[in-house]
């Protein structure tokens, strides 16, 4: 033998065994996470391998043309490369194609075509069958079954001999777990022991878990008994005696049973993932809601609809995990991690930052140009999915823990916003009403009772607690029962947090409770900052007005905005307005019809024909209604008017009733909202007026949290405009502006004082007191602090407030307009007006005693000018 030909012999032989140990890892690690992602991958990895194959030889051929008619030692060197390139390129492509190979025989998904395969066996064995009893047929027939044993006995045979040579081989290595090792050998896989994760043991139960699932959420499996009859009598009929007329009903019943088998093994659930994974999910995806959030933007996208098209696409994967997607090139495959695909689906569901735009899910399911698209029978089978089953496949499920069909969420599980930090809540809050009759969500010990207003129920690796109800009864270690009678609701809503165990150490995990309960609503609503709200201008002064009164009594800008969210939606922020007014005559509105006792006392069948629990028609801002229930906030309203002696549609008394006049614990919502004593941000402000003010939670809640966030928005940016001297410092503008301050201030203004001033030393009143008296006007020294002065002014004979400044007048600062105390106010002289309307202001205690500023400011929301003289 040459030793050219020797050396390629040995090269070949090297080659053979790096690829049995590239294919050995390389399947190995397939093995460690999901079979269908792993055939997925293979698959892409063998793409790949083919293309740079088909390149690499074609470069060599092309080479070795060459060197036929050339004796270049460059070239001769070219060609070696190009051969050793081509041959790693070939068993490159050797290796993946074993792997992607394997990887489709540990594919459980694979299923379908084992039974369609199944399918093609039986329908031939079957027509053999038949053909054994007709004589024309029977002797081919039998030439064909001998013909195919001889051929399964050589190639059993062959099988045979090379697996029991591999296992002689290796057996001499070691008897630990033989039995095991000596299989996956036998079965191509190695001599190995199997994974944890692929014993037959987990298979077994997740095989069983997966078909659990689809049985259940099939109609097969919801009528399994009647299917029972139906497949034993179509074989019995196929196991009767052979007669002519039953030839064509045979093949016809053999049709039946597989299009029966093959929609059992197509059934599907929604949601493939385990709790924990489908956990994590979540978790991600209300964090990206979490870090994009600001004042002006809240996100809390539709999560449900990502998990289920998540589910639908990817079936059981982890949020963790990679998988394999077309590079951007569209010339090979790339790893891209699941985290980042829903980072970008969460993009395409509400835009970039400073260009945000909401969309629908289903919107981009049904664009084709989006990335997300699915076909018309894909997108109807997962809203099949999605309505028949639902999140009800998940183990450990749940109760309402009140009669309801549809529980409403107030306050999702997941991560949140808290002003610079992102914060996990890991429970869920749902609106009720005190007094409300609390049953258990789940049966088992009450293994805890934290407080007065807290139990915690547990059972077999999960646990509920449930926070806002009357726990008295218990002590701990009672039984209790799934739906039985726990005790009443103490507020206004139930927070609840359900855990389970997770893992070999079966640590405690939270989960999120909307999974487990029948049907949930989520309240809370994405809203963003709308560049192109321009509200007209009667319901502009409204809302301004409202604006300016509720920030003169030290209520936040978030909590009016709030407020204002739902009064838009309810009557365009018009305080009069009464429900039906808009009908004709007489149900709806005449010029005398708002004073007339009996057209305002008009219910719901005078006004619809319907609806008769609404007993007195609503009025206002709010729409206060009489119903028959008991709620009488429309003759409330009605009698305070009477009692101050006004209009009841006069705006500043019907918050003179929110605030004073309503049922008491209407009162209390309304300042908790207004003075952001519940909430922080604008949407949760919103949500909670709604449903505890105006008592109807989940109604048109995304357009009033749009709203209200509108309105936010608008009042500060207005409020913006004017703060500081369009960024100069206060020096600056003491040095622009001096010539034209006259006269200016002496050490006897701005350290000693005038006579008779008794404001706090320091202080902003007591230096407008001080800079009046230079200017010749004495004001009144007892106006309280600053936010009082535009109600006490009437304190200064001749004192009046005006809307335009001028030269001397005192402006007031209330609600924190620009950067002042929202708590106490503040107040300054208005030294000079500039034509654009600017004006500069003489201030002191900024940033302490003593201490002046100057600014230019423009007019804005929350400034009250009072003329002295």
């Amino acid at each position: 033998m040459s030793d050219k030909k020797n050396k390629l012999i040995k090269e070949r032989y090297k080659n053979s065994i790096k690829r049995k140990s590239d294919v050995k890892e390389k399947v190995k690690a397939n093995r460690t996470q999901s079979a269908r992602k792993s055939r997925l991958e293979s698959r892409g990895t063998l793409k790949i391998a083919k293309k740079e194959y088909r390149l690499k030889k074609k470069n060599y051929q092309s080479l070795k043309s060459q060197a036929k008619d050339s004796s270049s030692n460059e070239l001769s060197d070219k060609l070696k490369a190009a051969r050793k390139e081509k041959l790693a390129a070939k068993n490159k492509k050797k290796v993946a194609q074993k792997v992607y190979k394997q990887s489709v025989t540990d594919d459980p998904a694979m299923l379908r075509k084992h039974m369609k395969r199944s399918a093609l066996y039986a329908s031939k064995y079957k027509v053999e069958s038949l053909g054994t009893k007709e004589e024309t047929f029977n002797e081919a027939v039998e030439i064909r079954r001998q013909s195919k044993q001889r051929t399964q006995m050589y190639q059993g045979s062959k099988a045979l001999v090379r697996n029991s040579y591999k296992l002689s081989k290796v057996a001499t290595k070691g008897t630990y777990r033989m039995g095991n090792r000596s299989l996956n050998l036998v079965k191509g896989r190695g001599f190995q022991v199997t994974p944890e994760e692929f014993s037959k043991t987990r298979q077994a139960a997740k095989k069983y878990r997966n078909f659990r699932n689809r049985l259940k959420a099939s109609q097969f499996g919801r009528g399994a008994s009647k299917t029972k009859n139906i497949l034993a009598s179509i074989i019995r009929f196929a196991n009767a005696p052979l007669k002519a007329k039953n030839l064509i009903f045979s093949f016809v019943a053999f049709i039946i049973v597989f299009i029966l088998m093959m929609f059992l093994t197509t059934s599907n659930v929604a949601v493939k993932q385990s709790d924990e994974e489908l956990n994590k999910s979540w978790l991600y995806m209300s964090e990206l809601d979490a870090k994009n959030s600001d004042e002006s933007n809240s996100f809390y996208s539709n999560l449900d609809d990502v998990m289920f098209f998540m589910n639908y696409k990817f079936d059981d994967y982890s949020i963790d995990d990679q998988f394999t997607v077309s590079a951007d090139n569209s010339t090979g495959m790339k790893l891209e991690t699941y985290k980042k695909y829903v980072k970008k689906l969460w993009t395409a569901l509400n835009g970039k930052k400073g260009n945000y735009e909401l969309k629908t899910l289903e919107a981009l399911n049904k664009d084709s140009k989006s990335g997300y698209y699915l076909s018309d029978d894909s997108l109807e089978e997962l809203k099949e999915f999605r309505e028949n089953m639902g999140y009800s496949t998940l183990d450990d499920q749940l109760e309402f823990p009140y009669e309801t069909e549809d529980m409403a969420i107030s306050r999702r599980y997941g991560y949140e916003r808290k002003g610079e930090e992102i914060q996990l809540f890991n429970s869920i809050e749902t609106p009720v009403t005190s007094e409300l009759k609390i049953l258990a969500p789940m049966g088992g010990i009450v293994s805890s009772v934290t407080s007065d207003d807290a139990l915690t129920i547990t059972e077999d690796g999960v646990r509920i607690t449930i926070k806002g109800i009357n726990s008295s009864r218990f002590i701990g270690g009672e039984s209790v029962n799934s739906k039985e009678y726990l005790g009443k609701a103490t507020g206004s809503k139930l927070t609840i947090t359900y855990e389970k165990q997770f893992g070999e150490d079966k640590k405690w995990t939270t989960v999120n409770p909307g999974f487990y309960f029948p049907k949930v609503s989520y309240l809370q609503v994405s809203s963003i900052a709308d560049d192109s709200f321009d509200p007209g201008g009667d319901v502009t002064k409204r809302a301004k007005a409202f604006y300016d009164d509720a920030t003169s009594k030290g209520y936040t800008l978030a909590g009016i905005a709030a407020v204002l969210g739902n009064f838009d939606v309810e009557s365009q922020i018009n305080s009069k307005r009464a429900e039906g007014d808009y009908l004709s005559p007489p149900v709806g509105a005449s010029k005398d019809s708002w004073d007339d006792p009996k057209w305002l006392s008009m219910g719901g069948m005078d006004i619809y024909g319907k609806y008769p629990n609404i007993v007195h028609r609503g009025l206002g801002w709010g729409q206060w209604t009489d119903t028959s229930d008991g709620g009488n906030r429309h003759t409330l309203l009605l009698n305070f008017a009477k009692e101050k002696k006004k209009k009841w549609y006069d705006p500043k008394l019907q918050l003179d009733f929110m605030l004073n006049g309503d049922s008491p614990a209407s009162r209390t919502y309304a300042k908790n909202v207004l003075g952001s004593k519940v909430a922080t941000t604008v949407p949760e402000l919103t949500n909670y007026f709604l449903t505890h003010w105006e008592g109807n939670p989940g109604d048109k809640v995304a357009e009033r949290i749009q709203s209200a966030q509108n309105w936010y928005n608008y009042f500060k940016n207005m409020n913006a405009e004017g703060n500081g001297d369009m960024n100069a410092s206060s020096k600056e503008v003491y040095e622009k502006y001096k010539d034209k301050i006259k006269p200016l201030p002496t050490n006897k203004e701005m350290g000693t004082g005038w006579p008779g001033n008794a404001y706090a030393l320091g202080n902003c009143t007591w230096w407008v007191y001080n800079r009046e008296k230079q200017l010749g006007t004495s004001i009144y020294p007892y106006m309280g602090n600053a936010n009082q002065w535009p109600t006490n002014y009437h304190l200064t004979p001749g004192a009046k407030l005006v809307s335009t400044p001028k030269r001397g007048d005192a402006v007031v600062f209330v609600g924190g307009v620009a950067n002042t105390s929202p708590i106490y106010g503040h107040v300054g002289v208005v030294e000079y007006v500039n034509s654009d309307g600017s004006f500069v202001t003489s201030e002191m205690n900024v940033p302490s005693p003593y201490v002046m500023q100057w600014r230019v400011l423009k007019k804005q929301a929350g400034m009250y000018f009072i003329r002295f003289k």
